[in-house]
């Protein structure tokens, strides 16, 4: 897998969304055990460059490439003005790359999220304040909703909108 081209494709469709992006200066194969990517961030010459890194998890076979390219254009979203974290611009720039590539970037995904990614979306839960999406694929977490358990933006803590 060539995790170079399949980045530069990541990057190309982000600017053609004219979403600003910072220095990146690298994109690297890591072992993580905790997380499926990490951007991080050095202070050099009084700017920021940027170093991506991508989990070896995504190496197996049983990974859908969608989820490698998600993984990239979220790392890639750290490195824009105001994306450090997961905050109103991160989020504003992920509904923009999901709405035209239907990558269902979040701000973080389970295991079972990546290796499931083919399951279809039962609902869909939206923010009225940052507009953060939350993608239900397993029933039993629809019903836990549906029974009144609240679900909350896990970007700014808001009771999150049931979206039929």
């Amino acid at each position: 897998m060539d995790l170079q081209k399949i980045f530069n494709e990541c990057l190309f469709e982000i600017k053609s969304l004219n979403i600003p992006v910072g220095n990146i200066r690298s994109i690297e194969w890591a072992d993580m055990d905790d997380a499926w990517g990490l951007c991080g961030r050095e202070w050099i010459d009084d700017q920021f460059y940027y170093i991506i890194k991508i989990s070896t998890a995504f190496l197996t076979e049983k990974i859908n490439i969608k989820e490698l390219r998600t993984t990239i254009c979220h790392e890639i979203l750290h490195s824009c003005p105001r994306g450090w974290g997961h905050k109103k611009t991160w989020v504003k720039y992920a509904l923009k790359i999901d709405k035209k590539y239907g990558y269902e970037v979040a701000t973080y995904k389970t295991e079972y999220d990546v290796l499931n990614s083919e399951l279809p979306i039962l609902h869909q839960m939206i923010c009225p304040n940052c507009g953060g999406k939350l993608l239900i694929k397993k029933q039993y977490i629809w019903e836990q909703v549906k029974d009144g358990d609240i679900a909350h933006c896990g970007w700014c803590a808001s009771k999150m909108n049931i979206v039929f």
